[in-house]
């Protein structure tokens, strides 16, 4: 789904804009939902870059990186002040579509083991 409207976002000019919105058919379970969007970015990446662009590549992996570790401590935090589960990514400001989509990425992957972690 996401490489597909990558793909399509590219062909049609639309810009990069990844929206995953919620899975289809998906059980209520939030560590589904955070794998789905992470696949999904991850997904709309490869078809809105295509697999040969390594410099984009690196820019989304450091951006994952960062994500992950940002994400990772707000799940902690969540869940400790019993806070509940709400991942809220924000990008630090003037970076590359390529980190931010990757930062994303990584965010939900790690705010979702910082929370379900004990």
């Amino acid at each position: 789904m996401g490489s597909q409207d990558g793909r399509n976002f590219r062909r049609y000019g639309a810009g990069y804009y990844p929206k995953p919105g919620r899975a289809p058919h998906s059980p209520s379970d939030r560590s589904y939902q955070a794998g789905y969007q992470a696949g999904y970015y991850a997904g709309f990446q490869v078809g809105y870059y295509g697999q040969t662009q390594a410099g984009g590549a690196r820019q989304f992996y450091r951006g994952k990186s960062e994500g992950y570790r940002r994400g990772y401590a707000a799940g902690q935090r969540d869940r400790q002040q019993s806070w509940g589960y709400q991942p809220q990514p924000n990008p630090p400001s003037g970076i590359s579509r390529e980190y931010e989509a990757g930062y994303q990425v990584g965010y939900y992957e790690g705010f979702n083991e910082g929370y379900e972690s004990r």
